[in-house]
């Protein structure tokens, strides 16, 4: 068993340092903007050789693809665990889930995710992808709760469940990205003022006692 260990405590190695390039450029992005950085910068910052740093990430946009999905994972993640839970009724769990999505992105550095997506967006070929998975992710999750809200008797029998988590999902994205864009919202009256579209949304369907 010992001859494993090397290779895990390199491979542990090798994640912490991909960790520190990715805050090391994180904080540099947020900073100056993504044109202006650039990779000599990047490895400055993170204390490692320019090779060393291109042995990770061979281009600027194969980082910002992993920036990215290490932003989205942060967002994922804890939706994931709680609404693959599913406890409460379904407006109960999706406030829950719009106040644990809005205090996560307030946690971080809004610049960078701002700074980020734009970047993004404005190269569709390149990261269009990581988007598509992102969407499938969300809409699996809220289509989740949505069906599983259905199979408790919460919701009419006539509700078309994935037009329904398709709405959800478009309004949770949107503001997202507008809360993102916009530093001086706050999160608390953010996340009011989406559970209250959402409240409107689902209350035709909820089935009546």
């Amino acid at each position: 068993m010992s001859k494993y260990l090397p290779m895990s405590l390199r491979q542990r190695k090798k994640d912490q340092v991909r960790d520190e390039i990715l805050e090391a450029a994180g904080k540099l992005i947020a900073r100056l903007g993504y044109h202006p950085t650039n990779m000599r910068a990047i490895a400055d910052h993170a204390n490692i050789s320019h090779q060393t740093l291109y042995n990770y990430f061979p281009t600027k946009t194969a980082l910002l693809k992993a920036l990215l999905s290490r932003d989205a994972a942060k967002i994922t993640d804890p939706l994931s665990a709680l609404l693959d839970e599913r406890h409460g009724n379904l407006l109960s769990l999706l406030t829950t889930a719009v106040s644990t999505l809005f205090k996560v992105l307030d946690q971080n550095d809004r610049s960078l995710w701002c700074e980020v997506w734009t970047v993004s967006i404005r190269q569709p070929g390149e990261f269009l992808p990581l988007y598509d998975d992102y969407d499938q992710d969300a809409q699996r999750l809220f289509g989740g709760a949505v069906v599983d809200a259905r199979r408790r008797g919460d919701l009419v029998e006539t509700l078309d469940v994935e037009l329904l988590a398709q709405t959800i999902y478009s309004i949770v994205d949107y503001a997202g990205l507008v809360f993102i864009m916009r530093p001086e919202l706050t999160a608390n009256d953010t996340i009011a003022q989406v559970v209250a579209q959402l409240e409107l949304l689902i209350r035709p369907y909820l089935r009546a006692d």
